[in-house]
Parts: structure tokens; sequence; C-alpha cells
């Protein structure tokens, strides 16, 4: 079998559509799916990780605004309220 040769359809594919890698990329998938919703769960319940957040997100706002606002004042001039 060619390991370098990748399936396009499913990046974790490595020997193309094998059985056994099929199943198991499947199966880590969900593992790792299920074990992340659980830690952001978690993580998001912590007042300190909201206030991260919410700072993180308002310098991107900052400079997003500013940015328009310098260098595409069009695009501010055309958003209807």
């Amino acid at each position: 079998m060619d390991t370098q040769s990748h399936d396009k359809e499913s990046p974790c594919n490595f020997y193309n559509s094998s059985y056994v890698s099929a199943n198991f990329c499947k199966a880590f998938k969900d593992f790792l799916k299920h074990d992340l919703e659980k830690e952001f769960a978690k993580a998001l319940k912590d007042k300190a990780t909201k206030e991260e957040i919410a700072d993180i997100s308002k310098k991107v706002i900052k400079k997003l605004y500013r940015e328009l606002f310098f260098n595409y004042p069009y695009i501010i001039d055309r958003v209807k309220i």
C-alpha cells in the first residue's frame, strides 16, 4: 500500500480507505469530539475564562473597526441599521 497518497475526502485515511484505518479514524474522531466538548463545557463555566474570551473579542472588534474605518470607510457608510 502507498502510504504517501492521501484520500481527499478524509484527511485521516492514510492507507487508501483501509477498513482498519477507517474504523480507527472514526473512533478517534468520536473520542476526540466527545473529550473536547467536555473540556470546553468545563472551561466555559469558569468566570475567568468567560472574561478572557470577552476581552479578546473586544480587542479584535476594536482593531477590525479601526482597520475598516481608516482603510475602508465606504464599507461603514454602506451599513444599514
